[in-house]
């Protein structure tokens, strides 16, 4: 809120004492303000805060507090005060402190709410002059707080005056750093560069004299006028009088004693009196006010001061105005009561004794803890909130040179500060100074990124990318600074005293490796590739250079060995010199057995030997020509026999028995004797084929090449099973007439079949019966037996073997239907269920109840279950 000044009628403002309850007022209602500034209640409260105030401080000015002593009447003086406002914190002096609401920029009273604009704001153009007042007024809507700097372009010169440029209003003061040149006061021009402000003093030095001109030294310009100390001594205009100035310049003046004078009591006035002779005392009484203010001194007219002990008795009230009595003036009165007031601080009894209503202030520490939460308030006991802890942190980078101060009690949330120094840490490795410097941090420096360079022993440089130098000691992290301590102000928390070493952490890491000493790093490994070759000169390879040492290639050696077969078999070794008997040293001498490959492929069973191997005498299972037998012969024997296949391969390889081979389109077996080649065509087969006819009665016997070839000439098959009659006879008259008589029979059969069918399906004959109502069966008994013939008979056995395997069968299904019935019904019900969802699922048409049945007639049968 913008301070309204009061009207020229409007009353004086109040003291102290006022000031100071208008602002434990404002400090008890601080809480209501906080909520009071947000939404439309904010205009209600300001109104409320103002008019508290006011009214306070008139109450104050009318009442005034008589313990901070006596005001005088005449001399009323406003007490000084700095009010804050409690919105945009902007300080103001009590005379300034607002009297009514206004708006921000105080262009409105009483302004409305308004909820798109800021509380206590108008909305219009703020239009207050800024300050520094440079003529210019402030363009911004309504707004709490100061105003910002000015922001007009305007043409400003330098402070010397020598140069121009267009610049901001608020920033028009500039420098164009050249020589000021403006005249001194000692008529010197000054030296400086282009700068604000006056002038220093000149600052050349020259030979001065003092004041009295006694005395000469050497002094700067700005001390050229000084004075000696000596006293000027001079005689004045009198004659009988020196002058008693200390070191002057000018004339002394006339004599301070010269013309008239008056007694000590100042009563009678003196003309003619010498200024070397005393004035006379005139006898009055003195009459001069003592000092004490209220009585007169009693004594003759007399020189010098007045008695300091006025011997009057009077009557005083004691100071806390509740007692009287006749005292001489000089002493203090005092009752012995002890007052029971409390102190400023509302917290403790003033205890004086016969208080005057000026409470002392208390004298006991305040001793709370402060929001900083750090420590306790060393002021006297005082009312109302504690001052802010005054105390702050300083956090610090890692150099130390960039800093920033943090209030006390915010110390655990500060954040490591930027610091644009470079890191104070040197390099350790032969790269130190070559690298850019990096930037103040904490933690690791970064590690160095050119490469090595070193000429190694075996005179390659190494080639290792990056330095390989250990890198230097890291920076610790960064840590919160601690609470800050003063000897004034007590902790609020019971802490160890440490000793903290203050020196920023990249310094302490730069002193470590100042006193550390310098550590050599060796080079790795020189990983240059060379090629190297293997003990045996197999081959080449590409090595490093510090692994470049001849090497076993794990290839045979292949060194000739004195065998003259064979090479040396031992991976590959160190060579040595050659032998007298050949063998190179460190080569292994020949100890394996002849390698040679033989025909047979069986191996010598020599030593290793330069001459032909000999025959081989290995025992060998061959098998025999026709393949059911095997014979074991040596290898160089049966080798030779193959050589010139004849009559010794056929008894080599010959068991003695049958061969016994299928004859080639024929089903009869070679029966000569084992031997070589192929067994003899079937055309000579002479074995006997038995030849039926087409009924199969008549029957001969005839050789296997005999039937082949007439099997050939009726164009039919001549593959034909031994264990099978060949059908090449023709049925003669006997053959047609059993035939015949077959046929008559079959008939016969079929015939008596259905009669017999017949005779069941007719009713029976009625039945003779008894007097005693049995039926007689005489008739059957008496009835003669029709005699069958033989080929009834067997149809008879015939039919009751039918009857008995019908039988049969029909007990056989009624075991299983009662062994298996119950899991058929399950498995029917499962089907029956599983084709009903499967139905429902795909709403396929419906299926009749014959397809049903099928369907499960099949998968029973599937199941080997038939019924």
């Amino acid at each position: 809120m913008a301070p309204a000044l009061p009207s020229a009628g409007h009353e004086a403002r109040p003291v102290q004492a006022a000031v100071d309850d208008i602002l434990r007022d404002y400090t008890a209602h601080l809480g209501d303000a906080a909520m009071a500034l947000e939404g439309p209640n904010a205009e209600a409260w300001g109104r409320q805060q103002l008019h508290s105030a006011a009214a306070l401080a008139r109450s104050s000015a009318e009442q005034p507090d008589l313990s901070q002593g006596p005001v005088p009447s005449s001399k009323t003086k406003a007490a000084e005060h700095v009010w804050g406002c409690p919105k945009c914190r902007e300080e103001y002096a009590a005379a300034e402190a607002p009297s009514e609401y206004r708006c921000m920029c105080g262009a409105e009273l009483d302004p409305l709410f308004n909820p798109w604009l800021l509380p206590h704001t108008c909305g219009s153009i703020c239009r207050r002059p800024l300050h520094p007042h440079c003529g210019h007024s402030c363009f911004l809507l309504c707004h709490p707080g100061a105003c910002p700097p000015c922001a007009a372009k305007v043409t400003a010169s330098c402070f010397c005056g020598k140069g121009s440029a267009e610049r901001r209003c608020a920033a028009s003061g500039w420098s164009c750093k050249k020589l000021c040149g403006k005249r001194l006061p000692c008529g010197h021009r000054c030296p400086a560069i282009c700068h604000a402000g006056d002038c220093k003093s000149c600052s050349l030095t020259g030979e001065n004299a003092c004041a009295c001109g006694a005395v000469t030294q050497r002094r700067r310009c700005e001390e050229r006028s000084f004075q000696c100390g000596r006293v000027c001594g001079k005689t004045l205009g009198c004659g009988r009088c020196a002058c008693q100035r200390v070191c002057h310049s000018g004339a002394c003046g006339d004599c301070p004693r010269a013309g008239v004078r008056t007694c000590p009591c100042g009563k009678v006035a003196h003309s003619n009196l010498r200024c070397d002779e005393a004035a006379p005392t005139c006898g009055a009484t003195c009459g001069k006010l003592l000092s004490c203010g209220h009585h007169y001194c009693a004594d003759r007219c007399h020189p010098g001061e007045c008695s300091s002990t006025c011997r009057a008795i009077s009557e005083k009230s004691c100071a806390c105005g509740k007692m009287q009595k006749l005292v001489p003036c000089t002493e203090p009165f005092r009752c012995e009561r002890r007052c029971t007031a409390m102190r400023t601080c509302s917290r403790h009894a003033c205890k004086k004794r016969c208080c005057d209503g000026n409470h002392p202030p208390c004298d006991q520490v305040c001793g709370r803890r402060l929001r900083c939460g750090n420590h306790t308030d060393p002021s006297p006991c005082h009312a109302g909130a504690c001052l802010p802890c005054p105390l702050t942190a300083s956090v610090s980078c890692a150099c130390g040179k960039t800093a920033y101060s943090v209030p006390c009690g915010s110390e655990a949330a500060a954040k490591e500060p930027t610091c644009d120094q470079a890191c104070p840490i040197s390099r350790t490795c032969q790269h130190a100074g070559q690298e850019p410097p990096h930037r103040c941090h904490f933690g690791p420096c970064p590690p160095c990124q050119l490469p090595c360079g070193k000429l190694q022993d075996c005179g390659h440089v190494c080639s290792i990318s990056n330095c390989h130098h250990p890198p230097v000691p890291s920076v610790r992290a960064f840590q919160p600074p601690p609470a800050p301590t003063s000897e004034g102000i007590p902790s609020a928390r019971s802490h160890k005293k440490l000793l903290v070493d203050d020196t920023p952490a990249a310094q302490q890491v730069a002193l470590a490796l100042r006193a550390a000493p310098p550590v050599e790093s060796p080079c790795p490994p020189c990983a240059v590739p060379v090629t190297v070759q293997c003990f045996g000169q197999h081959s080449f390879v590409q090595r490093p250079c510090s692994s470049s040492a001849s090497f076993s290639c794990g290839v045979p050696c292949g060194q000739p060995v004195p065998c003259g077969n064979h090479t040396c078999s031992r991976p590959c070794h160190v060579l040595g010199e050659r032998q007298a008997d050949g063998l190179v040293e460190g080569c292994q001498p020949c100890g394996l057995t002849c390698q040679r490959h033989r025909p047979c492929h069986h191996a010598c069973p020599l030593k290793c030997h330069t001459s032909d191997c000999p025959p081989c005498q290995e025992e060998v299972q061959e098998a025999c020509h026709c393949g059911r037998s095997t014979v074991t012969t040596t290898c160089c024997t049966l080798q030779q026999a193959r050589k010139e296949p004849g009559a010794e391969l056929q008894t080599l390889l010959s068991c003695g028995k049958p061969c016994y081979r299928q004859l080639p389109e024929c089903p009869h077996h070679c029966e000569a004797i084992c031997h070589l080649g192929q067994c003899p065509a079937s055309a000579s087969c002479q074995k006997e084929v038995t030849v039926r006819c087409a009924c199969r009665r008549k029957r001969e016997k005839r050789a296997c090449s005999t039937v082949r070839q007439q099997l050939a000439d009726r164009d039919l098959p001549a593959d034909f099973d031994a264990s099978t009659a060949v059908q090449l006879l023709e049925c003669d008259a006997k053959c047609h007439q059993i035939k015949e008589g077959k046929k008559q029979k079959t008939e016969q059969s079929q015939a008596d079949r259905a009669s017999a069918t017949a005779e069941k399906e007719a009713p029976p004959p009625p039945e003779a019966i008894s007097p005693n109502g049995h039926t007689s069966d005489r008739a059957g008994r008496d009835k003669p037996v029709k005699k069958l013939s033989r080929e009834e008979r067997t149809r008879q056995r015939e039919v009751a073997a039918l009857e008995r395997e019908r039988a049969e069968r029909r007990r056989t299904i009624q075991r299983k239907l009662v062994e298996y019935g119950p899991v058929v019904l399950v498995l029917i019900l499962l089907v029956c269920l599983f084709l009903g969802v499967l139905s429902w699922m795909s709403q396929t048409s419906e299926i009749s109840e014959e397809r049903i049945q099928e369907l499960a007639a099949e998968r029973l049968r599937r199941m080997g279950l038939d019924l």
